[in-house]
């Protein structure tokens, strides 16, 4: 494991590389050679969030997925939203093909993450914020969550969707939050910004 820290940022903040567990309450870059572009976020249960910053009403409950199969999404769909659309299946599948849970959609997750892609792409940079702040403001700082985040350059919906995905599977803080053996559920967002798609995946376990 490598941990170190960077005098330049305002709260102390540890980088880690190979244990999730350290990963926890973290805003975390990993420095591997052309991943430069994701960060993961995994969030412990157990200590007690800040204070939220925004309340997000929250939306109907959680839904879980019977199955894999991708489905045809739609074309009428926005760019953005048919990027989503793929995500969610291409992890699903990627989650099915290792004999893992399928994760369900959940409204709150895809509402706080499509908000925080499109400040990303606002500000045309990666930061997690203060994840745990906006899982409390759903009512989810009780369960153990999980945030990845990326951007990359353009293409077709199902293209930009399949980068993200085989970059996250590719680094292994986001593979395992990706990839958690628990039952769950989980929200897509992505943003475009003048020059790449942001893409945030909120996830909720247990």
């Amino acid at each position: 494991m490598v941990i170190c820290r960077l005098p330049r940022l305002k709260k102390s903040v540890k980088i880690a590389i190979g244990v999730m567990a350290t990963l926890a309450f973290s805003s975390v870059i990993i420095l591997i050679p052309n991943l430069l572009q994701e960060s993961p976020n995994l969030l412990n249960p157990k200590p007690t969030p800040p204070t939220p910053a925004a309340t997000i009403t929250p939306g109907p409950a959680a839904t879980q997925s019977p199955a894999a199969t991708p489905t045809p999404v739609p074309t009428e769909l926005s760019e953005t939203e048919q990027t989503e659309a793929y995500i969610f299946q291409f992890i699903n599948k990627e989650r099915a093909d290792r004999d893992l849970p399928i994760l369900g959609t959940d409204a709150n997750l895809s509402v706080i993450s499509k908000e925080w892609s499109e400040y990303l792409a606002s500000i045309n940079d990666l930061t997690h914020g203060d994840f745990a702040s906006r899982m409390e403001s759903i009512g989810y700082s009780s369960y153990s969550c999980g945030e990845i985040i990326a951007y990359t350059s353009g293409g077709t919906p199902s293209e930009v969707a399949r980068k993200f995905v085989d970059m996250w599977l590719e680094s292994p803080p986001h593979r395992e939050i990706m990839l958690t053996s628990s039952n769950g559920y989980m929200g897509v967002g992505v943003s475009k910004s003048v020059s790449a798609f942001y893409s945030v995946v909120d996830f909720r376990f247990g």
